[in-house]
């Protein structure tokens, strides 16, 4: 074979090979790029990741979602029950519980019911029960009842995290990278978890309990409480022998009567509602007096003796796998700009 002929043989097989290779990258490219996301570390920007569907929990109701024609029997049973307004990628109360009815699932339907069920006395009791069943129906709400407390790390209840998660239709990534909150930050989102739960309580018991206590329904905030509702407040307060139930009790009133007692404190506590209130208190328990029963309502859940804790409520040292707060450069976890801002003072 002359030279020639070599060099246009060699050409034409570097030509092939050439082809072959682009074509193997090609194939590997599209590979990596239609498979599954690994979500163990997700490699967003660190303040820029806006694609919620680019979290396993992060999922939201379209609002273009067909309904499947419901009975009117269903429909009347839905629309007695109290109702919480759609929060960031969740519809409001009502068409989540008609979309898991149509689904089969009737988790949703029966906790609210048995919420509805309840009388006067049993929705503002001397502990946590109730408080706890409105918990319950935040996560049925959410779809993430079954979710591993412990799967998040070990600061915080991953039914909490990933509530945020699904009313902001945001993923939570620390410093814009890992899923898990470190310790410090875990504080913040459980005290922000506490306050949704504060309000989403005061909705449904208002809208429950609230015609029996009100000059206006439905309750807003600009109602006021009646004298007879005071009166009958305070003759409830009477039913528990303890002192211990009683500050429950009132605590469990103060959060139905002002959901965000962080907002404008002393307005409320001279407003006509937080007046009336401090003289049933104070009679009910002497020792006891609103402004006590705020700060209980106030105390971030993850605080204990002015320490954050974990999960199990055990103090929280500086001996972590985490950098101290003071010394990160990137954003908080969500990707709102009240979070980067807060972050960067």
């Amino acid at each position: 074979m002359k030279q020639g002929g070599v060099l246009q043989y060699l050409k034409k097989k570097t030509d092939v090979l050439l082809i072959a290779v682009v074509a193997v990258v090609y194939l590997i490219g599209y590979m990596l790029y239609s498979r599954d996301v690994d979500f163990s570390l997700p490699a967003y920007d660190a303040c820029v990741q806006n694609n919620p569907a680019a979290s396993p929990v992060a999922t939201k109701f379209s609002d273009t979602d067909a309904l499947h024609p419901a009975s009117d029997k269903l429909l009347a049973d839905i629309n007695a029950l109290p109702n919480l307004a759609a929060m960031g990628g969740l519809p409001d109360l009502h068409t989540a519980i008609r979309k898991d009815k149509e689904a089969g699932i009737d988790d949703l339907f029966d906790t609210v019911m048995f919420l509805s069920q309840r009388g006067f006395n049993d929705l503002l009791p001397g502990d946590d029960t109730i408080r706890s069943k409105v918990r319950d129906i935040l996560f049925l709400w959410a779809k993430i009842d079954d979710a591993d407390p412990a799967s998040r790390g070990p600061f915080i209840d991953a039914r909490e995290l990933e509530f945020l998660e699904k009313a902001k239709d945001d993923p939570f990534l620390q410093d814009g990278l890992y899923p898990d909150p470190a310790p410090l930050d875990a504080g913040r989102l459980r005290g922000e978890f506490s306050d949704i739960l504060n309000r989403r309580y005061a909705d449904l018991i208002r809208q429950l309990a609230g015609k029996d206590l009100y000059d206006t329904f439905p309750v807003d905030d600009k109602s006021s409480l009646t004298p007879a509702g005071i009166d009958k407040l305070a003759k409830h307060a009477g039913d528990f022998k303890t002192a211990e139930q009683k500050v429950n009790y009132w605590t469990n009133v103060v959060r139905m009567v002002n959901p965000a007692p962080g907002a404008l404190l002393t307005t409320f506590e001279k407003s006509h509602n937080g007046a009336a209130l401090d003289g049933a208190i104070r009679t009910s328990v002497p020792s006891l007096t609103l402004e006590q029963v705020l700060d209980r309502i106030r105390q971030n859940p993850s605080l204990k003796d002015g320490r954050y804790t974990d999960r199990g409520g055990r103090p929280i040292g500086f001996s972590v796998s985490y950098l101290p707060q003071k010394v990160r450069v990137v954003c908080y976890g969500f990707t709102d700009k009240a979070d980067k801002t807060a972050d960067a003072q």
